[in-house]
């Protein structure tokens, strides 16, 4: 029984619902985009949001190529091709840094030189290899990802001044957590194709064996995201999401396309599914006890009425009833729960000043990042109540709220009232955080394989189709219906989320999608475009070799001495003390 509990509690401890939490200004940015935005602009937002790098990818592809063995000189409209790659994923990279570090008031020119000469030193550097180690150079993409992050942080004080990042600078903490952030992301996608390649080298026997091992990489992933960026809380569902779910997704979609037999792919689709039924009950235990909390939540009659007047239970007012007025339930302090968010939310003029009262008050949490250990607080306060069987349709239950007498609720005692308040608070930006990220993969997993097939279709109507595996009339029709029911299977996954969490808390799931989508936008299209330009991983000009070759271990020891070098220069030129990214809990006050 000692081992089982555990092992219960290590689990407990990896799920991603029990990460973290909304902040007060995320939870008030979202209620805001909920009152103001339409359905239809949400569904146009979460139709639309892939389309620009998808759009970037394809016309990557229309530029014609030479034949890599003609050489690097001659095939110079592929260096064109990279140039352009790296000047917009630098482009967009550099209006996502803007935001992680709002202090530096970013002009228009330095947004355009920053990207600019990134793109230039990294062409420079990449000519510069293929003229002395050959061409086309081995895992391209890899090698173009730790160029240009040894790259960043000299263009940032070629342009910004060094002044930006000394210890004493405003800026150094957000750029060291930009830093952390994004290093985080170049790393996922350096080890894709890596396990694309390995995929490849496996005997069709022991494929299989990948399907039981994706599961535990992806939790193993997960756990390395969380720590990176535990001072990033509230985008931590979408970083998530859109590194760790995003190469998961792809890498079925390219397994399942080319997978030989029908079994294969369906063992695929099966492991996902176990997943997805696991984070359903992960989820499923958090709304339940919020439905506790809702059936044992004593509040005024107005609040009563305002909140169940549609007959269901409006989550988002109950905890805004509660955050914004925390005295009128006696609540002193509520410790576990962050005020400002990580990232500035775009907030109304009314809501911005109310921050600003709560703020000093002294009522909430100053600080980034709080481990949530709510689940485990709840659940031990419930286990000393007692708590009579809760229906599953939360209908019932605020109807019988409704119809107690205030004598019954005075007699509740007030501290258990003060506390149950808290508790509803906490547990409700939990569930909001979780179902964001929950919500998030559905609508990834959706995106992907249908961004996949649209794709590879377009590819294989273009010349360079040729430098591909297999060349033309590879991507055939049970390649393509693979995918596709596999895209399907996600919809109607998604769908039925939306349904069920719409029901029961009158939230919808797609609104949250959209929120991320639109008012993170620079962050999410900077990490939509890198995994975009991943598609043409297996182009010929790229040299996929196999992981053991080598041609390959020599290239990528070479590759480790000029990144190790470019360090050391980096250290030299700002000061070593910008690498030692430290575990300080970061207090950013609006």
């Amino acid at each position: 029984m000692a081992i089982r509990s555990r092992l219960k509690k290590k689990w407990n401890d990896i799920q991603v619902g029990r990460q973290g939490s909304y902040s007060i200004e995320r939870l008030e940015s979202f209620n805001a985009y909920c009152d103001t935005t339409s359905r239809t602009r949400v569904i146009l937002v979460c139709l639309l949001a892939p389309i620009p790098s998808l759009a970037i990818a394809i016309l990557l592809e229309c530029l014609p190529l030479c034949h890599p063995s003609e050489g690097w000189r001659a095939n110079w409209m592929f260096w064109i091709r990279q140039a352009l790659a790296a000047l917009t994923t630098a482009f967009v990279g550099v209006l996502s840094f803007s935001t992680f570090v709002p202090v530096l008031n970013l002009s228009l020119v330095k947004i355009l030189t920053i990207p600019s000469l990134l793109s230039v030193m990294y062409i420079t550097t990449m000519l510069v290899a293929s003229s002395k180690i050959g061409f086309p150079l081995p895992f391209t993409e890899q090698l173009g990802n730790m160029v240009v992050a040894a790259y960043i942080l000299i263009v940032l004080v070629l342009v910004l001044g060094k002044s930006s990042f000394t210890k004493e600078s405003t800026c150094r903490r957000y750029v060291l957590r930009f830093q952390r952030y994004q290093y985080t992301y170049f790393a996922f996608t350096t080890i894709y194709p890596f396990c694309k390649a390995l995929h490849d080298s496996l005997d069709p026997t022991y494929r299989k064996l990948i399907v039981l091992i994706l599961p535990i990489w992806k939790i193993g992933a997960e756990y390395i995201v969380i720590s990176a960026t535990r001072e990033l809380e509230d985008i931590i569902p979408q970083t998530l999401s859109f590194t760790v779910d995003l190469y998961s997704s792809l890498f079925m979609s390219v397994c399942m396309s080319s997978a030989g037999s029908l079994l294969f792919s369906i063992s695929f689709i099966v492991a996902d599914i176990g997943l997805t039924l696991l984070e359903f009950r992960e989820l499923r235990v958090n709304a339940f006890i919020v439905v506790q909390l809702l059936n044992q939540q004593v509040i005024s009659q107005d609040s009563l009425q305002s909140a169940f007047s549609t007959g269901s239970p409006d989550l988002l007012a109950m905890i805004l009833a509660v955050t914004r007025d925390p005295y009128a339930y006696n609540i002193i302090s509520m410790t576990g729960v962050r005020l400002h968010a990580c990232l500035p939310h775009p907030l109304p003029e009314d809501r911005s000043k109310q921050l600003q009262i709560l703020a000093a008050s002294g009522i909430y949490c100053q600080n980034i990042t709080i481990k949530t250990r709510s689940s485990y607080r709840i659940s031990h306060f419930f286990s000393k109540s007692s708590v009579q069987p809760i229906e599953h349709n939360v209908v019932n239950v605020s109807t019988r709220q409704q119809i107690h007498e205030p004598a019954q609720c005075l007699k509740v005692s007030k501290a258990k009232n003060d506390r149950r308040s808290e508790d509803f608070v906490l547990q409700g930006l939990q569930f909001l955080f979780h179902r964001e990220y929950l919500a998030l993969v559905e609508y990834i997993e959706c995106v992907v394989p249908i961004i996949y097939v649209i794709y590879k279709s377009i590819l294989e109507m273009l010349p360079n189709v040729v430098y591909y595996p297999g060349g033309p009339g590879k991507w055939g029709t049970f390649a393509r219906s693979n995918v596709l029911v596999f895209a399907l299977l996600e919809i109607g996954s998604f769908l039925f989320l939306h349904q069920w969490i719409q029901r029961k808390f009158k939230v919808s799931p797609i609104y949250q999608v959209a929120f991320v989508l639109e008012k993170m936008v620079w962050q999410v299209q900077s990490m939509l475009l890198l995994s975009s330009f991943l598609l043409s991983y297996e182009l010929a000009h790229h040299e996929n070799l196999p992981l053991w070759s080598d041609l390959n271990i020599i290239v990528m020891y070479k590759i480790w001495i000029v990144v190790t070098n470019l360090k050391a220069y980096i250290i030299f030129l700002i000061g070593s003390d910008l690498y030692s990214l430290n575990n300080t809990r970061i207090c950013i006050k609006q």
